[in-house]
């Protein structure tokens, strides 16, 4: 995002600055945050009211954004009203030991501030102001009551966050020594804080303002501080020298290191962000030793969308605002009307077009050629799919290639999306168990498929493990990284030369979920508690070996992209005046897209909400822990981060978050602590789980856009988009289907029309009716109808075949060709018209 590169050239430089002057990089570099705000005014939070909700997951984004510290002005007023440390308000206490508590467990260190001009009225009334000793008493007071009651969970103090503000009262007061009272009470307190606290680590500031070198001898020369803590005004405008000011600053302390407690940038335009970069510099000088700074208020009022194009990516941090509220707050406000509009207008020349299939769902065969038995063949002959089904011939589809061909040949798609079954290729789950004939069914179904014309992407793993590796724990087992990186390493060897475009995994988090935490889908695993985690940390290596074998091996030769497809619904808040829905919601996303995501697209390790959360139930949950998530080390987070050329979508519907109390129940709701539902006006499908809201999709997209690919700028597939209809009635009459295509389809288009999102390719599952996993036969996603009750498994197309294979490059509405479409009701794959001069319809 253009309105984040110059917090991210800051990141940078100043990481650069903490090396060279002698720091531990990031583990001392201090990047603030905060502090939180009320809502009603721009004041600091005081905890006169309860800590705003959401302010966890602000938290935790910000430390997943890179943040360190976060700062938090107390309130002497509200702590102590009666000026009296034996007279607290306890309910403040307990507030502020609260928030600083959360700031801790979610990684974010407190930088506490004694003062910010809240003097209890009671004090004022009786003492005036600092030139009084009286008021110095009692301030030193307050400050040991502080330390006393949260000097436990903050090591970084500043007393008087802006001296400067101070000063200026002091000249008109009528005593001779008030400047002199504070410097010397600072001193005091400087000594009571390192007496009670000697560990080491502890630090302590007063707050000055970086234009006044003047009063910085006087400070120094009376009191004491661990570094200077100082407020900048950068003025694009003005030609003062900020690098001059801040040398003969640190020149007057005696060269302390210098913390930029607050950053405020102002008039700067589109013209002048050269003399901004000007302020970047100095952070890289090398005389000034600066050990923190200010992020959250850098920018100051600069005009976010005047960022110019000329500024490079960085990829240190990708900015602070929370994805979701970004998103959320662009289209919160949309009317009905406005959100369903139908957007006129054309996809890219280059846009792909597409349709699916999947192995275990279509092929069939499934013992023919030396194939080993799957999972999934496994699962259906324990009698555990519908009505006792299998898919031991599915489609036949294993000896159907050149019908299959045609078929998509009558669609005009320009791209077919289908998977690899390992068992097929490894019926051992290893290379030395290889099938040449399985091999050999796949070089035939992609050289059919480039004679088509139609490009052909792989997917190396839709959910059907070798049945000989899920003996040995299958995903559980930490082997099957190995297993999975020498089965991809083969496919890409044996199909590179021809497939430049590969997807690792085909909704991995079904994988995790269904089949090892609720045991819906095979393997049957019912363990939500260790099992699913380990799971997900096991494909995600997997990923990132195959990935990285691509990279290292093929890709100079052969040119190819390799991607994972993620699933995800879009979460809506329940109700949208509700911040904890919207941060539920929030979460609900992270629960599902952000597991797989975040570690691949952000930083090489899970989101920081999973972890808070997981972390969170671990301690109310003592003796019955609802999660356990493995740890990824320093050298498999650098493995997996970035290994995606791509990032591939499969979407289907979205749903309505609510926050709750999940207790100690596993599973993502109960860990996440939210609620899921569905608008009674969503229309329904042929599925329990699939609701259509095509709006949905485009605001998925705009969150994926803005949370996972801002620095990498890879591209969205959409990778899967369908639903199913019912296995009875009338199958070929999919009108619902038609609605659900055409709906989708547009939000896809205003995401990359209106939002500028970049998605280069849509497919829609399927090409036919298969076997959909416990639900067998009964639910039918296909394009072409599949009588599975004639040995022959005949296809015919059904409407949506034909709506389909429409030039849907050009959206308007009413569809094209809705007028003169003609829907054939019972044809067979010779009457299907196949045209060669581009995606017209058949009839």
């Amino acid at each position: 995002m253009k309105n984040l590169l110059w917090i991210v050239c800051l990141y940078v430089l100043c990481v650069s600055e903490c090396w060279s002057s002698g720091l531990n990089g990031q583990e001392d570099f201090m990047f603030l945050a905060g502090p939180l705000t009320k809502s009603e005014v721009n004041e600091a939070f005081d905890c006169s009211h309860p800590i705003p909700p959401g302010s966890r997951q602000y938290f935790e984004y910000l430390h997943s954004r890179g943040v360190t510290h976060f700062k938090v002005p107390l309130s002497w007023a509200q702590l102590l009203p009666t000026g009296l440390p034996s007279q607290p308000q306890q309910a403040v206490v307990t507030c502020y030991q609260t928030l600083l508590g959360q700031l801790l467990e979610v990684g974010l260190q407190p930088l506490v501030v004694l003062h910010g001009s809240t003097v209890p009225e009671v004090l004022r009334s009786k003492y005036g102001g600092w030139e009084n000793q009286g008021m110095v008493d009692m301030f030193q007071q307050y400050a040991e009551f502080a330390f006393l009651e949260f000097g436990a969970l903050a090591h970084s103090w500043v007393t008087l966050s802006d001296l400067d503000d101070v000063w200026r009262d002091l000249q008109t007061e009528v005593a001779p020594k008030p400047l002199q009272n504070i410097l010397q009470f600072n001193r005091n307190i400087y000594q009571l804080y390192h007496q009670r606290f000697p560990d080491k680590g502890r630090h302590l500031s007063i707050g000055l303002r970086a234009r006044d070198v003047a009063l910085i001898s006087q400070t120094k020369a009376s009191t004491t501080m661990d570094f200077l803590s100082v407020h900048v005004e950068y003025n694009c405008a003005s030609t003062s020298d900020l690098a001059k000011d801040l040398r003969s600053l640190q020149m007057s302390s005696g060269n302390l290191p210098i913390l930029i407690y607050k950053m405020t940038v102002r008039d700067c335009s589109y013209s002048q962000f050269q003399l901004l970069g000007n302020f970047l510099q100095v952070l890289n000088n090398n005389d000034l030793i600066i050990v923190g700074c200010d992020m959250k208020d850098m920018l100051g009022e600069l005009d976010m969308q005047d960022t110019p194009d000329s500024i490079p990516d960085y990829t240190g941090m990708t900015g602070f605002r929370n994805s979701y509220q970004s998103v959320w707050d662009k289209f919160k406000a949309q009317t009905t009307t406005e959100r369903d509009a139908f957007l006129n207008d054309s996809f890219p020349a280059d846009f792909q077009w597409a349709t699916s299939s999947e192995s275990f769902k279509i092929e069939g065969g499934w013992s023919e050629g030396g194939k080993g038995e799957t999972i999934w063949d496994r699962f259906g002959h324990q009698a555990l799919a519908f009505e006792n089904q299998t898919a031991d011939l599915a489609c036949d589809s294993f000896h159907k290639v050149d019908y299959d061909v045609y078929l998509l040949r009558g669609l005009h798609v320009n791209t077919y999306q289908f998977s690899i079954s390992w068992a097929r290729i490894f019926p051992s789950g290893h290379r030395g168990s290889q099938s040449e004939k399985g091999a050999l069914y796949y070089d035939k179904l992609i050289n059919a498929l480039i004679e088509s014309g139609i490009q052909p992407v792989a997917t190396l793993y839709h959910w059907d493990l070798p049945q000989a590796l899920q003996d040995y724990g299958g995903w559980t087992n930490t082997s099957i990284v190995e297993a999975f990186k020498d089965y991809a390493d083969f496919c890409f060897s044996r199909f590179g030369d021809r497939v430049k475009t590969w997807n690792t995994f085909s909704s991995p988090w079904v994988v995790s979920h269904a089949g090892y935490g609720t045991g819906e889908h095979a393997p049957g695993i019912k363990d939500y508690v260790v099992a699913s985690y380990q799971v997900t940390h096991n494909m995600l290596k997997s990923h990132a070996e195959a990935w990285h074998v691509y990279n290292d091996k093929y890709r100079m030769k052969q040119g190819g992209k390799v991607g994972i497809a993620l699933n995800s619904d879009w979460a809506e808040p329940m109700n949208p005046s509700r911040p904890e829905d919207v941060a539920a919601a929030d979460r609900y996303l992270q629960f599902m897209l952000g597991w797989f995501a975040h570690p691949i697209f952000v930083d090489g390790d899970y989101p920081a909400t999973l972890k808070t959360q997981i972390e969170e139930k671990r301690r109310v949950c003592p003796s019955s822990e609802p999660a356990r998530l493995p740890v990824f080390t320093p050298e498999e987070r650098k493995r997996i981060h970035g290994t995606a050329d791509f990032l591939g979508l499969n979407h289907y519907t979205s749903r309505l978050v609510n926050n709750s109390n999940g207790g100690c129940t596993p599973g993502p709701q109960g860990v996440g602590d939210f609620q899921t539902h569905v608008d009674p006006s969503w229309s329904s499908t042929a599925s329990d789980w699939i609701y259509s809201a095509p709006w949905g999709l485009r605001r998925l997209l705009n969150y994926i856009s803005t949370e996972y690919l801002n620095v990498s700028k890879v591209p969205i597939h959409i990778t899967g988009n369908g639903m199913p209809t019912e296995y009875s009635g009338n199958t070929l009459s999919d009108t619902s289907r038609i609605q659900y295509m055409r709906s989708y389809i547009n939000e896809a288009l205003k995401a990359i029309s209106l939002d500028g999102v970049n998605v280069q390719r849509f497919t829609v599952q399927s090409l036919m009716d298969g076997f959909e996993g416990k639900q067998g036969y009964s639910e039918r996603f296909g394009l072409h109808y599949v009588d599975f009750s004639d040995a022959d498994r005949p296809r015919t197309p059904k409407q949506s075949a034909y709506f389909y294979s429409q030039d849907l490059s050009w959206m308007v509405s009413p569809p094209l060709n809705q007028k003169g479409m003609t829907f054939t009701k019972n044809v067979d794959a010779s009457e299907y018209n196949i045209s060669p001069h581009g995606r017209h319809l058949p009839h």
